[in-house]
């Protein structure tokens, strides 16, 4: 079933890079449904465009309250380009919110990776793609 579920959300990325549209995705590796925490991305503002961005990470457990005090890491990529993007530094709000500010230096299709570590160790992840103005 997880093969299933990778699968649909490759094919949904694929058709979101081909209308230019922004995409997200969230993912997690827990065995059980009922513990997972999931994540999502957005950009601020949005559409994005070149210049100073604010992604934020949201994360909530299982039962959709907010998830707080976990480990939260932005990957940046330009694949058109076949670059890395910058390193983001995530800042925790506290309230299940976690914020990164971005300098988009340039108008690409940009990809945004990001990995969560629960203080209970549980994980999760979410892709965002977007066309950068």
């Amino acid at each position: 079933m997880n093969r299933t579920i990778l699968a649909a959300l490759s094919l949904a990325l694929v058709l979101s890079a081909c209308t230019g549209k922004s995409s997200t995705s969230s993912t997690n590796s827990q065995s059980s449904s009922a513990s997972r925490p999931t994540a999502s991305i957005a950009l601020d503002p949005n559409p994005p465009k070149a210049g100073h961005e604010k992604l934020t990470v949201t994360v909530k457990d299982a039962d959709g309250n907010p998830v707080r005090g976990a480990t939260v890491k932005i990957a940046t990529n330009m694949p058109m380009m076949t670059m890395k993007g910058p390193d983001l530094t995530v800042h925790d709000k506290g309230d299940g919110t976690y914020v990164a500010d971005a300098d988009l230096k340039y108008a690409t299709s940009w990809t945004f990776d990001a990995t969560v570590t629960t203080a209970d160790g549980k994980t999760a992840s979410a892709h965002l793609q977007s066309d950068v103005k």
